[in-house]
């Protein structure tokens, strides 16, 4: 029960600590409308979940004590750690899912190229490698941003769990797009 209310209590931590309750709010509000808007361009919720992402880690954090953090999974048996972790996956799993989105909405653009089985096979998988390296890469440079302006420690293990979140809201993202587009007319 210990290790439960430990993890329970560094969420509520970290996420009162990079975020007031006036600014979860007006975040969520903002999401609320990007998503009813999302059927005018599906690149407005890849641009929200990326200014949701510098947002928390880049902007409203204060600068403070920096530092550079190597690989630790083993730390993730702790609870306030795997806390953290789980944070950082929840923070990039609408970016995965969002890209996944637009990704597809590129692939109907491109629908008269792919004629045959194979070419379709060949995008989608650009597509994953695309964004999982996009993410990547972002994740990246918000750590070493963090480092290199004192707004955080730069940590692998929070690349890690940024990537893992991402590649979840992937999954999640193709199979609601599966779902959508098995309903329509080919």
């Amino acid at each position: 029960m210990d290790r439960v209310s430990c993890f329970l209590y560094s969420i509520h931590y970290n996420f009162t600590r990079n975020l007031s309750c006036r600014e979860a709010v007006c975040l969520f509000i903002l999401a609320v409308l990007v998503w009813i808007l999302r059927k005018r361009g599906s690149w407005l919720a890849v641009a929200y979940s990326v200014f949701l992402i510098a947002y928390i880690t880049l902007i409203r954090r204060a600068p403070e004590a920096t530092g550079i953090l190597l690989l630790q999974l083993r730390s993730w048996r702790n609870p306030g750690e795997l806390a953290s972790a789980l944070l950082n996956m929840l923070l990039y799993l609408p970016l995965g899912v969002s890209g996944m989105r637009f990704w597809w909405t590129v692939r109907w653009w491109q629908r008269e190229v792919q004629q045959t089985g194979e070419d379709r096979r060949c995008f989608r998988c650009a597509g994953w490698v695309l964004l999982l390296s996009g993410g990547t890469v972002f994740s990246l440079l918000c750590e070493v941003i963090q480092y290199r302006t004192g707004r955080g420690w730069a940590d692998i293990n929070d690349v890690i769990a940024n990537v893992l979140g991402m590649v979840l809201g992937m999954i999640l993202g193709s199979i609601h797009v599966k779902q959508i587009t098995r309903f329509e007319p080919k």
